[in-house]
């Protein structure tokens, strides 16, 4: 039997509404469906992402966004996206459709100068790395209580209202990653999004002994569960990283909670006394990235961003 032919294209208002329709299974919760498809057609999140739909017979089969990202090398700053949402209706799989689909995008996003595509991975990564994208092999954490840890050890923190103080988590976000080969670039518009996104849940300033503020904290709580979603230090060592662990535990103690899981790069020399936080291979949100612009520069630089994905921020995630 033949496959049928799939019309892959920008989503107009009545397919990107089929699309969220048909990933109500995924991601749709306990909601109605029908609040589902309203919230996501409002959501800034979504709103942010160009949809794009693969279309049997004039019905959505498949879809995904486009999310827009820029990347700051070491002399450049160059345009990429998160692909996210994919999905296929399940009496359409099995056909190849996400896979031309994928196709379809990255030729168009690449038309108009993006260079590299990264997603997050909740299924098998050998699916997408037959679509050409390389795994990081950045972990979860999992900081945990522990009455070891003593005000001492850590940083104090200092709540404050994110709304006012972009310029400042700029430059500490840029100061963390100065050195770094590869770090996501973000720019006003990026930094704005992020703190509407975010601006009922808990920042903390980072303040040394004298008061100074060195980094800064986002938390989020959601379903008794507390996430580290962003974090950055001026300046930042393999000692300033272990502290800002030593924090959030204290924190976690302090607050009588269990635990505070997310995203934290391995440290290159862990201490023997710190078991009360661990690494966990990730088993979803894999991050994968694949070069839209094949040359011998970018084969290098894509060893280069494999290997620093770490870097990339809970907040992040599309």
């Amino acid at each position: 039997m033949s496959t049928p032919p799939l019309d892959c294209h920008l989503a107009n208002s009545v397919e990107k509404a089929s699309a969220f329709r048909n990933v109500h299974e995924f991601w749709g919760g306990d909601s109605q469906i029908d609040d589902f498809v309203k919230q996501r057609l409002v959501s800034p999140h979504h709103q942010r992402a160009t949809w794009y739909v693969g279309c049997v017979d004039g019905t959505v089969a498949c879809s995904l966004g486009a999310f827009p990202f820029e990347l700051s090398l070491a002399d450049s700053i160059e345009p990429a996206i998160f692909i996210g949402c994919v999905h296929t209706r399940p009496e359409d799989r099995g056909q190849g459709f996400a896979p031309r689909l994928f196709e379809f995008v990255e030729n168009a996003e690449q038309q108009a100068g993006v260079k590299w595509s990264l997603l997050f991975s909740d299924i098998a990564p050998s699916y997408y790395e037959r679509l050409g994208y390389q795994v990081s092999a950045a972990p979860n954490i999992c900081i945990k209580s522990n009455t070891s840890v003593t005000e001492g050890d850590c940083f104090k923190l200092q709540p404050f209202d994110s709304t006012e103080h972009l310029q400042a988590l700029s430059n500490i976000y840029q100061q963390h990653f100065q050195k770094n080969p590869f770090f996501i670039h973000r720019n006003d518009d990026h930094w704005d999004h992020i703190v509407q996104q975010h601006k009922d849940d808990q920042w903390f300033w980072l303040c040394n002994d004298t008061g100074e503020t060195v980094g800064y904290v986002l938390l989020q709580t959601f379903q008794g569960n507390t996430v580290l979603k962003d974090f950055a230090l001026q300046n930042p060592t393999s000692e300033k990283l272990r502290r800002c662990l030593a924090t959030l535990s204290h924190y976690c103690n302090k607050q009588h909670i269990d635990e505070i899981v997310g995203w934290f790069p391995k440290l290159p020399d862990p201490a023997n006394n710190m078991d009360w936080y661990d690494y966990v291979d990730r088993k979803t949100e894999i991050t994968m990235i694949k070069t839209l612009v094949p040359s011998d520069d970018n084969a290098t630089s894509e060893e280069v961003f494999t290997s620093h994905l770490d870097t990339i921020r809970h907040v992040d995630h599309v």
